[in-house]
């Protein structure tokens, strides 16, 4: 079991730079930072891949991390999430809502 401050922590200081020169307000809530998780590999590559979509679709929007016991859920202002991501993403197993003018919603669960 690893403590998810350091998958989470790194993850939100490598893309708050991109943040800052897209305008976007990237916020993190964290309010358990001892949390730990199993797999955490699997949970940095899967949270790298959401975070890079979502950086890709917003501009002048805000992207959020909520982390909490069991899932950690990242949601986004930008545009619609085409059909061939959100398929993709539902294959590794994520929880996927995405509606026009609601933004994007997608979900880890560890």
């Amino acid at each position: 079991m690893e403590r998810l401050s350091k998958i989470i922590q790194p993850i939100y200081q490598k893309f708050l730079p991109e943040a800052k020169k897209k305008n976007i307000c990237f916020n993190l809530d964290f309010p358990d930072t001892t949390l730990k998780v199993a797999n955490a590999c699997d949970l940095e590559k899967k949270l790298s891949k959401i975070l890079k979509v979502a950086f890709k679709r917003s501009t002048n929007e805000s992207v959020s991390i909520f982390v909490h016991p069991g899932k950690v859920t990242i949601k986004d202002t930008g545009i619609l999430l085409d059909n061939v991501t959100r398929e993709n993403f539902k294959k590794d197993n994520l929880e996927v809502k995405s509606r026009i003018g609601f933004g994007t919603e997608i979900t880890i669960k560890f």
